[in-house]
């Protein structure tokens, strides 16, 4: 029974050497995997392959290069008192997947409030409500997207029809050294009840 025990754990111990724990954000989208299923990571620490090596899609020096970059999208028209959602939409345009985590940042214009639920659900929102943080694990591949969906409600004591001004979208990530596109304004159309 003993002897049974020792063989299984080692069996466990062999499957996770190295390779972290498994996550849907955390895994290569490359099918890499072992014969049980078990997915591995692309990179391990600082964009380094699992074996310490640098990856075949690093960047310079062996560390990923991922360009982020914010789209402009501004939320569908509201009336005084009513929601709408805010797309914080970031493209990856490469070369290479994000091999650290990112964040995105929502600043809603004065007379708005978030109002969750909120996309990702570990969307953090400031005490003025004016302020919404969400992060991103690592593995977006190059040309593809993520995106923040924050509700937004609107004070109902504003006017109509008017423009909310103000509000911006902007995500950080370690991996991206071009930060001109960062950055994206949106407005808030409203329009009358």
């Amino acid at each position: 029974m003993v002897r049974r025990l020792l063989v299984a754990a080692c069996a466990v111990l062999a499957l996770g050497a190295g390779t972290g724990s498994p996550s849907a954000a955390g895994l290569a989208d490359t099918g890499a995997g072992d014969a049980a299923g078990h997915g591995r990571r692309a990179h391990g620490p600082a964009g380094n392959g699992p074996d310490g090596t640098a990856p075949d899609d690093a960047g310079q020096q062996g560390r990923a290069v991922s360009d982020l970059h914010v789209g402009r999208a501004d939320p569908e028209a509201v009336h005084p008192g009513g929601s709408t959602t805010v797309h914080a939409f970031v493209t990856n345009d490469g070369p290479d997947r994000t091999a650290s985590g990112f964040t995105v940042l929502v600043v809603l214009p004065a007379g708005t409030r978030a109002e969750g639920p909120f996309f990702p659900e570990s969307c953090q929102v400031s005490e003025d409500g004016r302020r919404v943080r969400c992060s991103f694990p690592p593995g977006l591949s190059s040309l593809r997207s993520a995106t923040a969906l924050v509700p937004v409600r609107v004070a109902a004591d504003t006017p109509a029809p008017s423009t909310l001004t103000g509000g911006r979208v902007v995500v950080v990530g370690p991996d991206d050294p071009d930060m001109s596109d960062n950055r994206q304004p949106f407005e808030v159309a409203i329009v009358p009840g």
